[in-house]
């Protein structure tokens, strides 16, 4: 009787045994990276990442300079994927509260009036298209960027929550960034890129466009009213490899 005992021992134990290196080993299905509950996030956050989500609305609705959704960027982050989630009201159309009849989402700092310019925008007309990506800094001093990729966006919808992203990283002697929405999935995806830029010295912006502090990300639209749902500043791993082609979901590439 002992005998057996000891045999139906060693049999349990091996048992044991061998589905636990099957439940280690085997390949779970992988899951999108989320920075907050509800959306999800296109690059690899750094390990201990730090997620700023403090958000400081400014402007008015329905007023021709816009609402924006600022999330400030407290650690002067470069590398840095940043996210808005919100809704723009159906019953009003911006375009009819502005003479600038676009959105744009505007990353970095302009500065004072003696600082270089660090803040790129890549502006949507709302009715669709693509209007331009230029650089700001000194505060009120513009330039238009060169060297560029960008796509047609659909125009923006209104009466449901929408995804808009950037991300930026370091790069040798500059900065890659880019723009991305989601008119279809809330902030869960698919995510489209329409505009991508590997700026460089001198600068593809007026040769000062990689400088600067980047203090905060804006979301601004253009005699608009609309209501934030969420979002947030993440810290990215260093040396990303940009996902996706301009025009497609980040699971798409072009034939071309």
């Amino acid at each position: 009787m002992n005998k057996a005992f000891y045999v139906v021992l060693i049999l349990s134990i091996l048992l044991i045994l061998s589905v636990s290196v099957y439940l280690i080993n085997r390949k779970a299905t992988p899951q999108p990276f989320s920075n907050q509950p509800g959306f999800t996030q296109i690059y690899t956050p750094k390990p201990g990442d730090r997620v700023f989500t403090a958000m400081d609305i400014s402007g008015e609705n329905c007023e021709s300079d816009g609402i924006r959704f600022n999330i400030a960027n407290e650690h002067t982050l470069v590398d840095r994927e940043s996210t808005w989630i919100f809704t723009l009201n159906k019953a009003i159309d911006p375009q009819s509260c502005t003479d600038k009849p676009w959105w744009s989402p505007k990353i970095g700092s302009h500065g004072n009036a003696d600082q270089a310019s660090g803040l790129y925008e890549a502006s949507v007309p709302y009715d669709g298209g693509f209007r331009s990506m230029r650089t700001e800094g000194p505060h009120l001093q513009y330039h238009p960027c060169s060297g560029y990729q960008h796509a047609d966006v659909p125009p923006i919808p209104q009466g449901k929550p929408i995804g808009i992203k950037t991300a930026s990283w370091r790069i040798p002697n500059g900065v890659h960034v880019e723009f991305w929405y989601d008119f279809t999935g809330g902030g869960k995806g698919p995510w489209i890129k329409y505009a991508s830029l590997d700026d460089t010295l001198p600068g593809h912006c007026n040769g000062d466009s990689i400088k600067g502090p980047p203090a905060q990300d804006s979301m601004r639209m253009n005699g608009a009213d609309a209501t934030y749902n969420g979002g947030s500043i993440v810290e990215l791993t260093a040396g990303q490899t940009s996902k996706g082609s301009v025009g497609y979901s980040t699971g798409t590439q072009s034939s071309s």
